[in-house]
């Protein structure tokens, strides 16, 4: 019961992140490269993010995650067909904070390639997921 009501209090007050989109607004630039984009706009990637975050809550719990304030942040490529790869996690926390995170970026499936000036091209971003456990 008090894991449940942890849990649920965590999504609750928890679901702040912040990443490198940037809504109503094409990214550019100075080279005229347009930045790669999650299908379905910025709504879209909220949803994304917010399923992303939880799940990686929940590893942590599971795992006797203490009380803190916690950061996880990915690094990943967009290739120039919309794929996403080379997740890799840019901040150690241990507890599988990490790993559930990469697990479940994989998942996001393709999104719009950056393009340049001579087509698409591949792009690296990256994602911070943060989040305090009580």
């Amino acid at each position: 019961m008090k894991a449940s009501v942890l849990a649920a209090l965590l999504l609750i007050l928890s679901f702040t992140s912040f990443g490198n989109v940037v809504p109503d607004k094409t990214p550019k630039s100075k080279v005229g490269l347009t930045a790669a984009s999650y299908p379905g706009g910025h709504r879209a990637y909220s949803a994304f993010v917010s399923s992303v975050l939880t799940k990686t809550m929940h590893a942590g719990i599971g795992r006797q995650l203490p009380a803190g304030s916690y950061v996880v942040t990915l690094s990943f490529d967009i290739n120039a067909r919309g794929q996403v790869t080379n997740v890799t996690a840019i901040s150690q926390n241990g507890f599988g904070l990490e790993e559930a995170a990469i697990a479940q970026f994989r998942t996001s499936g393709r999104w719009n390639p950056a393009r340049s000036a001579n087509g698409t091209v591949k792009t690296t971003q990256t994602q911070t997921f943060r989040f305090d456990v009580f």
